[in-house]
């Protein structure tokens, strides 16, 4: 697959303004990163980012946007857009991520995408950090055995749309396939 940081810039952008003092926990960013995804996985069978999934510790993440979230000096557009902030110890917020710059957002997702996001935020928005990592727990394609053991495993496409979405094995197969095909024909 064939990550668009753009895009993913572009979807965090979104989110980090609709945010108070436009800045996010960097837990609830990624949860409603990996809500976004998984939504239009559903309704389009597409992906926005091209990021893989992963469970880890906490839920299911997007691989390389939690990359970027851990570059130290990121650069391109995301290191333009977005700060991170690390937390500082005992008394001092926990790891956050702030707007450092705006972006024509209508210049690196589509209409539907941008209306699709407004949706995950209204729904999803104002819920607390460990509310928004409960729900992403519920996520069935989500390896439990990640939090117990604080690792990662890929998640596959196939199995978010059969054991997450609830698509029949042989269509999962079918979209996941066809999602594979134009991220290569993409690339």
């Amino acid at each position: 697959m064939m990550f668009r940081e753009d895009k993913a810039t572009a979807m965090a952008v979104f989110f980090l303004k609709q945010a108070p003092d436009q800045r996010l926990d960097d837990l609830v960013l990624m949860k409603l990163m990996v809500i976004a995804e998984r939504k239009n996985m559903a309704m389009h069978t597409s992906l926005i980012t091209g990021a893989r999934f992963a469970s880890m510790q906490n839920g299911p993440v997007l691989s390389e946007v939690l990359d970027l979230f851990r570059e130290q000096k990121p650069t391109g557009l995301w290191g333009r857009c977005i700060g991170y902030v690390p937390h500082k110890g005992r008394g001092t917020p926990s790891n956050h991520l702030v707007l450092k710059n705006d972006l024509d957002l209508s210049q690196h997702l589509s209409e539907h995408e941008l209306k699709l996001l407004e949706s995950v935020w209204h729904e999803f928005g104002h819920k607390r950090k460990w509310t928004l990592v409960g729900i992403t727990h519920e996520f069935p394609e989500w390896d439990r055995t990640c939090q117990a053991t604080k690792s990662s495993r890929p998640i596959n496409l196939e199995d978010v749309f059969h054991l997450g979405l609830g698509d029949p094995a042989d269509r999962a197969r079918e979209r996941a396939q066809e999602i594979e095909y134009f991220e290569e024909v993409a690339a």
